[in-house]
Formats: C-alpha cells, structure tokens, sequence
C-alpha cells in the first residue's frame, strides 16, 4: 500500500516537470537540445579513444588521461548547456 502511494507522488512529481518542461521557450529548448546532443558526441568520441587506446593502440598513459579528461568535460558542457538554457529561459520569462 505505501509503495503505490510512493509510485504515485513520485509519478505526480514527474509530471509536473514535464509539464514545467514543455513551457520553457523555443530558443532554450535548442540550447538544451543541441547543446546536449554536441556533449553525447563528444562524450562518444572520449568513450571510443580509451576503448581503442586499451585494446588495439600501443597503451599509452597520456592518451588514457586525455581521453578521461574529453569524458568528464564533456559532462560537466552538458550540465551547463542544461542549466544555462534553463536560466535563460528564466531570466527571459
């Protein structure tokens, strides 16, 4: 019985930000999009680089490092395209 009352509060919170989501104006919500998008490739690139750095490349420790770097920057340009679209879009309202 709590369990259903848990799924429902947490499935009334989700829909509320999708709601607050779907209001937000259509030059965030490209920053958000593309800025996201550009963050997954690069993210992607990263990924693949340390892949082939530790199985078909010579190992190299300074290709490791870069590769991890190109992966956690690319997270932290995607949390500020998510958060600098979300308060442009507050600042413009």
């Amino acid at each position: 019985m709590e369990t259903n009352n848990l799924k429902k509060v947490a499935s009334d919170k989700i829909e509320k930000i999708s709601k607050e989501l779907k209001k937000i104006n259509n030059f965030s919500k490209a920053l958000i999009t593309y800025g996201t998008l550009a963050a997954l490739i690069i993210l992607s690139l990263g990924i693949i680089v340390l892949i082939l750095n530790q199985t078909v490349l010579d190992y190299s420790s300074y290709t490791k490092f870069i590769a991890t770097m190109v992966i956690k920057n690319s997270i932290v340009l995607m949390a500020e395209f998510i958060i600098g679209g979300l308060v442009i879009d507050y600042f413009i309202k």
